[in-house]
């Protein structure tokens, strides 16, 4: 987190030595990965991690909002220059300002959002499949001779972003976040699929509900839209 907020810093100075007479950068980082079950078989597996920087500008008091995904030190230099060098072409905004950093912020601490579960980090790719077909079981206790394709998912991820404005205000936020689902598909007539889905998401994996819980959600969903039909119009 330091490391962001060090960056953020950096990007503040830089866009005021280069003729800006405000500026307030944001960059986040995070990642997240998904792991899919339908019908017994693991159907997709990602992972990604994401990156940005945003920066809003006062030059000449006229107002701009640029963003970027390229954090290279040279890439980012270039890219301020050439903010600040737009942002001269706008209208004056003269009623524009930065705020008093003492209202800048959540006026709570990281710690008391509570939002990283430090059990994240030691997550494995084992530790995901072996989740993501414990949802799939549990969804196939519904199995029936109606049922077309049944499907699970989990999914987790980490984001972290820092925050920093040339009043002086700095500040940072770091969660993790798990989500878990089922869906099911059931066949009716002629060709129709009612279909019926269920997930939940939560900061802290434990806060999930049970799984066999959502399984029965997604199946009662589905077979609610049994027999529907249009609905006559007025």
């Amino acid at each position: 987190m330091t490391q962001l907020l060090n960056l953020a810093s950096d990007v503040v100075d830089t866009a005021l030595k280069l003729g800006a007479e405000e500026a307030g950068v944001s960059i986040s980082r995070g990642s997240h990965t998904t792991l899919t079950y339908r019908d017994g078989k693991v159907e997709q597996a990602s992972e990604a991690t994401t990156q940005g920087l945003g920066i809003t500008l006062m030059v000449d008091r006229k107002s701009s909002g640029h963003s970027t995904s390229d954090l290279r030190p040279s890439a980012v230099k270039k890219f301020i220059e050439e903010a600040i060098s737009a942002t001269r072409w706008l209208e004056e905004d003269p009623d524009r300002a930065q705020p008093d950093p003492k209202d800048c912020g959540r006026g709570i601490s990281q710690e008391d959002l509570e939002q990283l579960d430090t059990s994240w980090a030691d997550l494995t790719p084992e530790d995901r499949n072996t989740n993501a077909k414990a949802m799939y079981d549990n969804m196939a206790t519904n199995q029936a001779d109606d049922v077309a394709s049944m499907a699970a998912w989990y999914a987790d991820g980490m984001a972290e972003s820092a925050r920093v404005m040339s009043n002086g205000f700095a500040g940072s936020n770091h969660g993790a976040w798990f989500t878990v689902g089922g869906e099911m598909t059931l066949m009716e007539g002629e060709g129709r699929r009612p279909q019926g889905a269920a997930y939940y998401a939560a900061r802290h994996q434990a806060d999930l509900p049970d799984l066999a819980k959502i399984a029965q959600e997604a199946n009662e969903r589905a077979r609610k839209k049994l027999g529907a039909g249009p609905v006559e119009s007025g």
